[in-house]
C-alpha cells in the first residue's frame, strides 16, 4: 500500500474544518458538544506545542487522556474520547495524520451502573416537568413517581415499559 503524504494542519484548523463538514450531519447541539470538547484538545495540543496535527502520535493520544482523567469522571472522559476518535478518524480522511491513529485513543470501560445518577429532583423542578408533560396528554407516569420521591431512572424505565 502507498504511503501517505501528510498535509499540515494546525489543531484548531482542523476543528474548525472537521466541524463545518460535520454541520449539515449532526443535530446543532451535539456540533456544541463536539465543539467543547474539541476546544479541550485544542487548548491541550497549545499547552503542548503541538502545532501540527501530522506529528499527533499514540503517545500524545495517552498524555491527553491522562490529562483529561484529572479533571472528568469515566462517563464525561468516554465522551471526550469518543468525540477526540471521531475526530482523528475524519483527520484521517483529509490526510492530517497517520491512518488508523484513531485506533489508538483509548476510551475507559464503563461498568453497569457507571452513566446513572441518584438524582431527586425539587418540587418546583417537579411541578415545572409536569406542567409541560400535561401538554402531552399523560403519556408518562411522571407524577406518581415524583410524589413517591423516586429516581429518575425508575421513571424513565417506567415509561419505556408502556410505551416502548
Amino acid at each position: 500500500m502507498p504511503e501517505t503524504t501528510l498535509e499540515p494542519i494546525a489543531p484548531d484548523e482542523a476543528v474548525r474544518l472537521y466541524l463545518r463538514d460535520r454541520q449539515n450531519e449532526l443535530a446543532d447541539a451535539t456540533i456544541d458538544s463536539y465543539r467543547y470538547k474539541l476546544e479541550k484538545f485544542v487548548d491541550w495540543c497549545e499547552t503542548e506545542d503541538l502545532e501540527n496535527l501530522n506529528s499527533l502520535s499514540g503517545r500524545d493520544l495517552l498524555r491527553f487522556k491522562q490529562y483529561r482523567a484529572q479533571d472528568l469522571n469515566s462517563v464525561s472522559l468516554k465522551g471526550q474520547l469518543d468525540a477526540l476518535r471521531a475526530f482523528v478518524k475524519w483527520c484521517e480522511s483529509i490526510d492530517a495524520v497517520e491512518q488508523d491513529l484513531h485506533n489508538k485513543v483509548l476510551s475507559p470501560s464503563l461498568n453497569d451502573g457507571d452513566r446513572e445518577r441518584d438524582v431527586l429532583l425539587d418540587s418546583d423542578a417537579a411541578t415545572d416537568i409536569l406542567d409541560h408533560l400535561a401538554r402531552f396528554e399523560g403519556r408518562v407516569n411522571f407524577g406518581v413517581s415524583c410524589d413517591r420521591r423516586q429516581r429518575l431512572r425508575a421513571i424513565l424505565q417506567l415509561s419505556l415499559a408502556r410505551h416502548g
